[in-house]
């Protein structure tokens, strides 16, 4: 399966989601039987609390829980793909400096510390976080790629960390906004 693929997957099932949301939303609306069966009876409040505004409360919060979710998850399918990447990557590259550094050392002893090259080179451990992998990527995406990733991991630092102000920023961002802004950037990354 292609990152595309992965990623409008992901999509697919929160385009799903949504659908089923919609359509329960509003049998709840309709159906007080329905209403009381899928809103948890704390949330249902005081039965002077009109049902309509009830069940728009709830629904309203159980979206913005959907979508953060669905965020998370595309964000989760990038990393995996990104740091998979990473690791290919830092294991020809090792190689190239390797052999490289061994080649010069045999004809002509110009390398000093050939045996050490390798450790020059910044290994796939030290990248353990997307903002580590994003200041890798930025010789290889577009600025605005670049600006639109920080956007999107200071929008999963917000989530992840518990909505907390001093961890992350919350964005604007859809979810189809986050999985578009993936996209482009594994197109850009190839």
């Amino acid at each position: 399966m292609t990152v595309a693929e992965a990623l409008e997957d992901a999509y697919q099932e929160y385009i799903a989601l949504e659908a089923i949301y919609d359509h329960a939303r509003e049998r709840a609306q309709s159906s007080d039987h329905f209403a009381r069966t899928i809103i948890p009876h704390a949330k249902r409040g005081k039965k002077t609390v009109p049902k309509r505004k009830i069940v728009n409360v709830y629904f309203d919060q159980l979206h913005e829980n959907l979508s953060e979710q669905y965020a998370l998850h595309l964000i989760s399918i990038f990393e995996k793909i990104v740091f998979n990447k990473i690791d290919n990557a830092y294991g020809l590259i090792k190689n190239v400096v390797r052999n490289e550094y061994e080649k010069t050392q045999k004809h002509k002893n110009l390398s000093p510390l050939h045996r050490s090259a390798v450790a020059f080179i910044k290994k796939k451990e030290d990248i353990h976080n997307l903002s580590g992998a994003r200041k890798l990527l930025e010789k290889q995406i577009s600025k605005e790629s670049s600006d639109n990733l920080k956007i999107v991991i200071e929008h999963r630092n917000w989530l992840s960390h518990g909505k907390r102000q001093d961890v992350g920023q919350k964005s604007t961002l859809t979810v189809y906004d986050i999985k578009e802004v993936l996209l482009k950037i594994m197109n850009e990354i190839g």
